[in-house]
This record gives C-alpha cells, structure tokens and sequence, in this order.
C-alpha cells in the first residue's frame, strides 16, 4: 500500500515516499516498466470496485486541480481496493512528475492538458533524435507509461465532467 496520506503536508514526503518506493524496487525504470506491462484499465474485483472508482473520478476535476487533491483522489481510490498495484503505482507516478516539474501542492494544474505536452514532447524527441537500441527501447517504455497515465487521466475527466453517462466499462 502507497502512503498517499502522508503526501497531503508537502513535498519533503512526497521526495520520501518517492524513495521508499524506488528502494523497493530495483530502479525506476523497472517501476515504470512493470506498471506498463500490465493493462490500462483497472483490475477490479467487482463491479462495486468499478462504481466505487466512478464515483470517486466523479468528485475530482482532473483538469483543475492540485497534486495534494489528486493525492487525496488516489488515497480514496486505494482504499476501495479497486486497482491492482501496478495502476496505482502508475497513477502516483503523476505526484512525482509534478514534484520533478516544480509544481508546487497547492498549484491548480490541468494534468491532461500537462501529459498531452509531456507525451507529445517526449514522441518529438524520440522521433528527432538517435538513441541506441537500448535506450530507444527504455525510452519506448517510458512514453508508453506516460501514454496510460494520459488515458487513465482522460478516462477520469469524461467521469467527472459526464458522471451519470459513463458506462462501467470507461474505468473497467
């Protein structure tokens, strides 16, 4: 379990937690790929992990908000159980790319609007640059992880902006 309680107070627990995180696993691209590796969409239970999932993106305006709410949203959506490890390990990779950003807790920010330019930045530079294969291969994993985090992003803007139109099968 990720201690996003402990995120809420700043970015000195953020930088901890972040941490305490890479120590676990072997490093952080291994984080990244293994949080690639598995599905965008969530890996639930239940339907009522689903409805309870939808209901939380419901409350969160992902367009408008702080990394300390998005923390709160994904400490609500780790508490129902609805997300395999790996998913909220993608997700709370959003609180560190903000932190390495210079976002401050309290700065609203639209996050889809941020990782449409972060991807489409990082697809430029993987396009227009010469890697060798290794690398070129470790960079592909990261785009693709940013790729989900961008889709989970936009998957929980069209819940909090449509909430009675979305079907279950929009976060399953």
């Amino acid at each position: 379990m990720l201690p996003f309680t402990a995120l809420l107070s700043g970015t000195e627990l953020l930088t901890t937690w972040w941490n305490g995180l890479r120590t676990a696993s072997p490093s952080t691209g291994a984080t990244l790929s293994s949080s690639s590796s598995g599905s965008t969409a969530p890996t639930t239970g239940s339907k009522a992990g689903v409805l309870a999932l939808r209901e939380i993106a419901a409350r969160y305006d992902v367009t408008k908000i702080t990394p300390s709410e998005f923390a709160q949203m994904l400490q609500q959506i780790e508490q129902t159980g609805a997300l395999s490890e790996a998913d909220r390990q993608l997700l709370a990779q959003i609180l560190v790319d903000l932190h390495q950003e210079g976002i401050a807790p309290n700065e609203t920010i639209d996050l889809v609007r941020f990782y449409t330019k972060k991807v489409e930045k990082f697809r430029d530079s993987l396009e227009n640059r010469s890697f060798p294969p290794a690398g070129h291969r470790h960079l592909e994993a990261m785009l693709a992880a940013m790729e989900k985090r961008l889709d989970w992003l936009r998957r929980f803007a069209l819940v909090h902006t449509h909430p009675e139109g979305a079907s279950l099968n929009l976060l399953s």
